[in-house]
C-alpha cells in the first residue's frame, strides 16, 4: 500500500533505477548495529519508530542516493509493509523479523547472518580432555550431555549452573 499525500508533484514519477533504493541491498552487520543504537535511542518508553522517525533514521544511514525521492517513497511502503500489526509505531523485532523473512525469501544468508545476535555465556565451560564431539540437551532433565572425541564415556551437566555432575 502506497502513502498518499495530497497535491503530490511527485505523483507520476518514476524512480530511475529502482534497486538503487532498495536498502536491504546495502545492509550489513555494521550497518544494523548502528540503525539499533539509534532505535533505542530515539524509540523510548514507545519501543519502535513512528513512519517519520524511522524514515529520519533511514535516511541519516543511506545518504548518498542519487534519487533521495525514491529513497523515502521505498521507506514509507517498506514501512508500511513491515508495520504488520498496524499500529503505526515499528518495532526493532517487527524490523528484524522482515528482514529474516526477506532473506531467506531471497535465500541470501547475509541478510540473516547480519542480525544474528550473539551473546557470550555466563556459564565457563571446565576442562575436557578432547574435543567435545557431541552435546545434547536433555529438557526434561534441563541438563547437558557431553560426549568428547574418542572418550568412552561422557559429561553431564546441570544445564542451568553449567557445573558437572
Amino acid at each position: 500500500m502506497k502513502a498518499k499525500v495530497e497535491n503530490d508533484p511527485y505523483e507520476n514519477w518514476q524512480p530511475d533505477n529502482d534497486e538503487e533504493n532498495d536498502i536491504m541491498n546495502d545492509l550489513n552487520y555494521r550497518k544494523l548495529e548502528l540503525i539499533y543504537n539509534d532505535y533505542e535511542l530515539l524509540s523510548g518508553a514507545k519501543g519502535g519508530l513512528d513512519l517519520t522517525t524511522f524514515v529520519k533514521v533511514m535516511t541519516e544511514h543511506f545518504p548518498n542516493r542519487k534519487d533521495p525521492i525514491a529513497l523515502v517513497r521505498n521507506l514509507i511502503d517498506l514501512f508500511q509493509q513491515i508495520d504488520v500489526n498496524d499500529d503505526k509505531t515499528l518495532e526493532w523485532v517487527e524490523f528484524t523479523s522482515y528482514i529474516i523473512e526477506l532473506g531467506m525469501v531471497r535465500k541470501d544468508s547475509n541478510h540473516i547472518d547480519a542480525i544474528k545476535t550473539y551473546y557470550p555465556a555466563e556459564i565457563k565451560d571446565g576442562k575436557h580432555d578432547t574435543e567435545i564431539e557431541h552435546m545434547f540437551y536433555l529438557d526434561r532433565l534441563q541438563q547437558l550431555l557431553v560426549m568428547e572425541k574418542d572418550a568412552k564415556t561422557f559429561k553431564v551437566y546441570n544445564a542451568k549452573t553449567g557445573k558437572m555432575l
